[in-house]
């Protein structure tokens, strides 16, 4: 593959991945860090990296710069962590029961669901949590999953599926208990 494709130079390639994949990058490194200033440093970080690498990664497809790019910029956030020594955080990510409006007996009944899904799923260990997050609020594949979290595709789908079925079993009981 030409990598001075469309008469592009490798940095301008760059830039447009950049244009192209921030928001993804955001996404991610904001569902780690929790804090809009640090993730929008991770990415910074992350494309700064990808810069010195300019040639390589101009090369690739979009599709592949994406996966590797994600990749970093999980590692830039994980480096962050590790150098605050923070844990991850994992609350947060789904709405609390004051963010509901409870004017409508529908919404108070949805609010009510939406708590015994956020119980069940706070029950599940720290990993599953995060694959799932990925999955339905990043809207992430297996496979982007599998490259952002360091591990087999098939593993991820084995994990939110395993999640799901666990989750599903807890709102039953919930609900049997209810009655």
């Amino acid at each position: 593959m030409n990598v001075f494709r469309e008469g592009k130079s490798p940095g301008e390639i760059i830039e447009e991945y950049y244009q192209k994949f921030r928001y993804d990058c955001l996404h991610i490194a904001f569902s780690i860090l929790k804090d809009q200033e640090r993730a929008e440093d991770a990415v910074h970080d992350a494309f700064e990296a990808a810069l010195k690498h300019k040639i390589q990664y101009s090369a690739l497809l979009p599709e592949n710069f994406r996966k590797l790019i994600l990749v970093i910029v999980k590692n830039k956030c994980l480096d962050m962590l590790r150098r605050n020594k923070r844990e991850l955080p994992m609350e947060g990510w789904m709405p609390r029961e004051s963010d509901i409006e409870n004017d409508v007996e529908e919404q108070a009944i949805k609010g009510a669901e939406i708590q015994r899904m956020i119980r069940c799923v706070e029950t599940l260990d720290e990993k599953s949590r995060k694959i799932l997050m990925l999955r339905f609020v990043t809207n992430l594949s297996y496979r982007e999953i599998a490259a952002v979290m360091d591990m087999r595709e098939k593993t991820v789908e084995v994990r939110i599926t395993r999640a799901k079925k666990k989750i599903r079993a807890l709102m039953d009981g919930e609900k049997q208990d209810e009655r």
